[in-house]
């Protein structure tokens, strides 16, 4: 439209590359939006799941996403059976949030995925959980950022 400066093969050509992003082929090929729940925004960082009230706690979260309409949560709440924000050394301080909640295991080489390891079982059940009620958890990671101290 030339009134407002929009080249409309260029608007065409951005749309589509958003649609290829954003979306996601359902079984019959058809293109459906990417529901997705950001923890944080349920303050899901304050959420203990190694403790079992924590794990209720995460399950209604799930369950509720679920019944929305909701495919795929960021999972970045805290752990207590696997790591503590006392020990992060990312420059965010969130390292014991990251990858499951597991990335301050993997920074040690305490836990990796290409060695075999596990998911833990309290991570796991969640995991599970989410898949009963049709969402998908999202590792929660961000980019490189300096990691200081033993391990890093």
């Amino acid at each position: 439209d030339s009134a407002v400066g929009i080249n409309q093969g260029e608007g065409s050509a951005l749309t589509a590359a958003v649609e290829e992003t954003l979306l996601d082929l359902d079984p019959n090929g058809i293109r459906k939006p990417v529901r997705v729940q950001v923890g944080w925004d349920s303050n899901d960082y304050q959420v203990d799941v190694g403790t079992s009230s924590g794990q209720t706690e995460y399950k209604r979260m799930l369950a509720r996403d679920g019944s929305i309409g909701i495919t795929h949560a960021i999972f970045a709440p805290f752990n207590s059976q696997e790591s503590s924000r006392a020990n992060a050394t990312d420059a965010w301080g969130w390292e014991e949030t990251l990858f499951l909640g597991l990335g301050e295991k993997i920074r040690k080489q305490e836990w990796l995925p290409q060695r075999g390891d596990p998911v833990p079982n309290e991570v796991q059940a969640l995991i599970d959980y989410g898949l009963q009620n049709n969402v998908k958890l999202l590792a929660y990671v961000y980019p490189v950022l300096p990691f200081m101290g033993n391990g890093a």
